[in-house]
């Protein structure tokens, strides 16, 4: 949802729940019937409890097992072909951004693994699932895209994956999406359905031509989507598989104590706000602010309206709706809540 969490192409961003147990809900209610119909409620239960548990499980670990995929041999040989060496030796913002749009190389990138991967600690935390094998969307261009923006480069991005743990968003979004944070909170990761992770496979090509643009070129705000997965696991008796596609983002409030979060995007309609945790909409805004609007200078508020034009520009043009401004606010020392200070804000978008 519109949380900081939302990529910027309609398949662009709580708690391990809705999205990424709604197959698992599915399943578990086709086994409840057949149990039931055989005469075994009791097992039935077990079953459900049995396929929620393991989709949490893959939910949990997927992240980790996108970064060993990065850190393969495979992802390793293919990112150092493009870039002519390892991506950390390109030194040139220019070499860089034009690498993110470069179309000789492969667009997706498949890591097979027949035999367990060596990662003891990580097999252990499997609980019984095995990674079978990573689809990696374009990795080159993404290598490019984050050794650009992330502070520490390509390599500070992977180790930071490698270590996540489920995140609740704050109701900000309706897709009902699970997301999990890397445990040092940069990174957001958000699990979608299949047909977002497409999606963005589609409009992949546009996004790089414009982020590469970003934001010397042309102000943004968008939240940058930096990697985007299908991680598919095995039992260990090879008997059935369960996928996860993935999609990682910068945290926009990494390094912000944020207190509250906005979601405006004109809407009149009520949403939550009595928990504190929740991302409330644009009529709570006036009331947390004291019955102030966004307070701006006029450079700033050009800036803004410049970047909002960009931004909107651009998912229009791909066709993506339902986008909006994600505002996070602070409490400064001495302020009471009705003068939150603003933090940051940051255009979002939540595909429908």
């Amino acid at each position: 949802g519109a949380t900081g969490a939302t990529g910027a192409t309609g398949a662009p961003s709580t708690t391990v729940s809705a999205a990424a147990t709604a197959a698992a809900t599915a399943a578990a209610t086709a086994a409840t019937t057949a149990a039931s119909a055989s005469g075994s409620p009791a097992r039935s239960g077990l079953v459900q409890r049995a396929l929620f548990a393991k989709n949490e499980r893959s939910s949990a670990l997927c992240s980790a097992v996108a970064a060993l995929a990065l850190e393969s041999p495979q992802a390793a040989a293919e990112v150092a072909r493009a870039a002519g060496g390892p991506i950390g030796s390109v030194g040139s913002a220019e070499a860089l951004c034009a690498l993110m749009s470069a179309s000789d190389g492969p667009h997706k990138l498949e890591v097979k693994y027949d035999e367990p991967p060596d990662e003891p600690e990580l097999l252990r935390a499997c609980g019984g699932l095995l990674p079978a094998r990573v689809a990696i969307l374009f990795p080159a261009a993404f290598a490019a895209l984050r050794q650009r923006f992330c502070e520490g480069g390509d390599a500070s991005f992977v180790a930071s994956l490698r270590h996540a743990r489920p995140w609740d968003s704050g109701h900000g979004g309706r897709s009902g999406s699970t997301f999990l944070k890397t445990c040092d909170g940069r990174f957001l990761i958000k699990l979608v359905p299949r047909h977002e992770y497409h999606a963005f496979f589609e409009h992949a090509p546009a996004y790089f031509a414009f982020v590469r643009t970003t934001p010397i070129t042309l102000p943004s705000l968008l939240v940058k989507v930096l990697g985007a997965f299908h991680v598919e696991f095995r039992s260990a008796d090879k008997k059935s598989t369960h996928s996860q596609w993935l999609l990682v983002q910068e945290n926009l409030f990494f390094g912000h104590d944020v207190v509250r979060m906005c979601d405006l995007k004109g809407a009149q309609r009520h949403r939550a706000g009595d928990d504190p945790d929740d991302t409330v909409v644009d009529e709570h805004l006036f009331q947390l602010n004291g019955g102030y609007p966004l307070l701006l200078s006029e450079a700033a508020k050009a800036q803004l309206t410049r970047a909002l034009w960009n931004d909107t520009l651009f998912l229009s043009s791909i066709n993506v709706m339902d986008y909006s401004l994600l505002v996070g606010m602070v409490q400064r020392a001495g302020a009471s809540n009705g003068n939150a200070a603003v933090a940051s804000a940051d255009a979002a978008a939540d595909a429908a």
